[in-house]
């Protein structure tokens, strides 16, 4: 007792270490020791199951035993509340004699509980909540990561991870890229024919499994609707559409594709291939109730050939256009009609931005600026609503991709074109409440390296955005913090730490000669399988007993194993290129 309390009152001269740092502050006093087991505790049957949430976070990232209370009572406990009237976005957290989160919506409080998280301190057998007053707000409203599960098959342990992962920093929103020319990950259940063809994209990596890769179900898309619903994350579903529609047009030509071409776009000519992406929306808003946004893509849409579409005059009459770019623009305009009758905005590319056109893009859609193809400028004022998704600093691209340093001395307003045209130049842009925000885009990326290139780039990103109105603090600060947190998500979505140590070039991907690959398993009584190969670990896959030395490529997954062969919790992974020596790094 007595070395806890000696502890106890070193740690109240403790800053927390939180990433995104908080908007207004305060620590005052010795740290509030919680009781045992620990109790979160709300009388608003609404906020179950962020409890639920929480106290599942507090054992396993830091070992203590917890449970919900379904009222408020005693000392040393969390306290989760709504309040009327508290700004949208916004929290509070009080710690006298208890921790008190409190905020006007389910997401907000859920925002408030990471920041508690990430606060608190295990000292021996004990833990410490800092004795803070906190009152945060983000600088913006839009916060978001984009997965790209239509050129790479992803498990849906691992875009839950992805959804921890975005909890964790506070960021809102979780686009999934359902369809490409690759892979249609949809289950539509009025074309239950899309994604009979699926074949991953495997140029660069192995194949992830055997055999045909099926679209997800129905009940697994459901399953992660309320996964991240209840950790306060939303899910943005995109069917990508005119084009990157490979795999509709081969799986349905009869419905989608142009007759008589060999198009990877939609016939946006047709009457009938309309009423079919709009049911295909409204299929994808059924099971993704809770987010307020759709994405349509409408990217790099390829109209020639169009032209020659049975029905392309009477289109072009129709709609009293005249061009293949005016029958795409009203298209758009169409699906945001759609979009609108189900309360929700559309998302979609900078590429439907057109001025001078006859369908003008509503102003309630919003664009995400990725090429700079149109000036980002030029956008805001003409009222548009706009995101920055520009390739630098916001792509990750397999090694294409800039460092967490990169990243944190970037700001919003910044837009950067694709390497190796960025030459040091950014467009910048005036902020104000039209720039919603910014999306972090990871494309082609193997299931396995989704979290390990994302872990400290999402949290840099995350923490411009939060402070967006505020000037960057020292990138040593906030490293320190960092390494702090990713301890803890570490523990919160692996079972399975996989380190890898050498001499590497430019990343943490690729590295030169030897690499020594360390696994640590945090389960007691259980074993750690891996893979080498891109698979995921089975119970007949080799078991870890010493650190491996590799000299080659590898793409590594592992978890956590009974005696009995069955898995335990979610797969970690990791991927490392070998590079010959003087390669670029």
């Amino acid at each position: 007792m007595l070395t806890f309390l000696l502890f106890a009152v070193l740690a109240s001269a403790r800053i927390p270490k939180l990433v995104p740092w908080p908007t207004h502050v305060v620590i005052q006093g010795a740290p509030l020791a919680l009781r045992l087991p620990v109790s979160v505790q709300t009388t608003d049957r609404r906020l179950i199951p962020l409890a639920r949430v929480l106290s599942g976070e507090l054992e396993r990232g830091f070992g203590m035993p917890s449970r919900v209370s379904p009222r408020i009572s005693g000392s040393g406990v969390i306290c989760l509340r709504l309040v009327s009237g508290m700004a949208r976005d916004s929290y509070s957290i009080r710690t006298t004699d208890r921790v008190v989160v409190s905020a006007g919506t389910y997401d907000d409080v859920a925002e408030g509980t990471v920041t508690v998280l990430q606060a608190l301190m295990r000292v021996g057998h004990g833990l410490l909540a800092p004795r803070m007053q906190v009152t945060d707000f983000p600088g913006t409203r839009y916060r978001g990561l984009m997965l790209d599960v239509a050129r790479k098959y992803h498990t849906i342990d691992c875009i839950k991870q992805c959804v921890e992962l975005c909890r964790f920093y506070k960021v809102r929103f979780l686009r999934l890229h359902l369809s490409d020319d690759h892979l249609f990950m949809f289950p539509s259940a009025a074309f239950p024919q899309l994604g009979r063809s699926n074949a991953e994209f495997v140029r660069f990596d192995p194949p992830s499994r055997d055999g045909p890769i099926p679209p997800y179900t129905a009940q697994q898309l459901e399953g992660l609707e309320r996964y991240s619903r209840d950790r306060g994350v939303a899910i943005v579903p995109e069917i990508d559409v005119p084009g990157h529609a490979g795999r509709m047009v081969s799986d349905a030509p009869d419905i989608f594709g142009v007759p008589g071409g060999g198009s990877s776009t939609v016939d946006i000519a047709s009457r009938k291939t309309e009423a079919a992406v709009i049911t295909l929306m409204n299929e994808e808003m059924a099971i993704f109730r809770s987010s307020p946004y759709i994405s349509v893509g409408g990217d790099e849409a390829w109209l020639g050939g169009l032209e020659k579409a049975p029905g392309f005059a009477s289109a072009i009459r129709r709609a009293h256009v005249r061009s293949p770019e005016g029958l795409y623009r009203k298209f758009i305009v169409d699906l945001n009609l759609a979009a609108n009758a189900h309360k929700k905005q559309m998302l979609v590319y900078e590429e439907a931005w057109r001025p001078g056109l006859s369908y003008a893009l509503p102003l309630d859609a919003i664009c995400v600026e990725w090429t700079l193809d149109s000036n980002p400028e030029n956008m805001l004022r003409s009222g548009a609503q706009v995101v920055n998704g520009s390739w630098t600093p916001l792509y990750i691209v397999r090694e294409n991709k800039r460092s967490a340093r990169f990243i944190y001395h970037w700001s919003v307003n910044q837009f950067g074109y694709q390497p190796p045209y960025f030459q040091g130049k950014w467009i910048t842009a005036q902020t104000g409440p039209r720039l919603l925000g910014a999306e972090m885009l990871s494309w082609e990326n193997p299931d396995c390296a989704e979290i390990q290139a994302l872990r400290t780039r999402l949290a840099a990103m995350a923490e411009r955005l939060w402070a967006s109105n505020q000037p960057a603090r020292t990138y040593h600060a906030f490293r320190s913090r960092l390494a702090h947190t990713d301890r803890l998500l570490e523990r919160l979505i692996h079972n399975v730490t996989i380190r890898g140590s050498g001499t590497f070039r430019g990343d943490e991907n690729r590295f030169q000669g030897r690499l020594v690959i360390r696994m640590t398993n945090r389960i007691p009584g259980s074993v750690t399988r891996y893979n080498l190969n891109n698979r995921l670990p089975t119970a007949a896959s080799k078991v870890y007993t010493q650190p491996l030395t590799i000299t080659h490529s590898v793409w590594v997954r592992a978890a956590a194993f009974t005696s009995a062969g069955r898995r335990i919790g979610p797969v970690s992974g990791a991927w490392y290129h070998a590079v010959a020596s003087g390669s670029p790094g």
